[in-house]
């Protein structure tokens, strides 16, 4: 009987332990949610703030929209320019080696310096294979600097190669070609008309299958 009344009050004592404990934990569970749900507003609360005082601050929105224009002409038009001026002069030295310089056209100074005014055309199969060489040169130097020049080195030049990887080293070849053949008888100008009408063509496409 003493046992029976000991093992019930040890099962009353542990119940009231087991019901205090979880009041305890509930007693204090809103709390940590409330002071966590009171720190994200003070933080949002600040941020609002923050954006409230740049949006009224004219200064701030000058300053913003000074630097956002010089960072769209020097990362942006700029770059175009430059690209475009070196491109047009690259066109008109190649189709001028292409094409050749007739000794009608040419001035009594350059004749004097050169000796003879005329210079003959070239072939453009050879002026392409010489562009070629010197674009290869200007890739390997390079390698070393990215990270195709680093898994080349670890794994070989071959590293992940497979038969599709021709298929773009084919088609830039004979895109090569064909452009020096362009320059040489169409010549820049109506070169640069063709690519024009080439990427609205393929901008046209792309939005009628898109």
């Amino acid at each position: 009987m003493m046992i029976t009344n000991a093992t019930s009050t040890t099962l009353w004592a542990n119940d009231t332990l087991t019901n205090a404990t979880a009041w305890a934990f509930n007693a204090t569970k809103p709390n940590a949610t409330e002071s966590l749900d009171s720190s994200f507003v003070r933080s949002a609360s600040a941020t609002n703030a923050r954006r409230l005082t740049d949006m009224n601050d004219p200064a701030a929105d000058d300053a913003d929209a000074d630097v956002d224009g010089t960072r769209h002409f020097t990362h942006g038009v700029l770059p175009v320019l430059l690209a475009s001026f070196l491109s047009g002069l690259a066109g008109a030295l190649a189709q001028r080696n292409l094409q050749g310089v007739s000794s009608s056209s040419s001035t009594s100074s350059r004749k004097e310096a050169s000796g003879s005014g005329a210079r003959p055309p070239r072939n453009p199969y050879m002026f392409t294979m010489e562009l070629s060489v010197a674009s290869a040169a200007f890739l390997l130097l390079s390698l070393p600097f990215g990270a195709d020049g680093h898994n080349m080195m670890q794994h070989g030049f071959f590293y992940q190669w497979t038969p599709a990887t021709f298929i773009p080293i084919l088609t830039n070849s004979l895109g090569a070609v064909v452009v020096g053949l362009v320059t040489k008888h169409a010549g820049v100008v109506r070169k640069g008309f063709a690519l024009i009408f080439g990427l609205l063509l393929s901008g046209i496409l792309q939005v009628e299958s898109g």
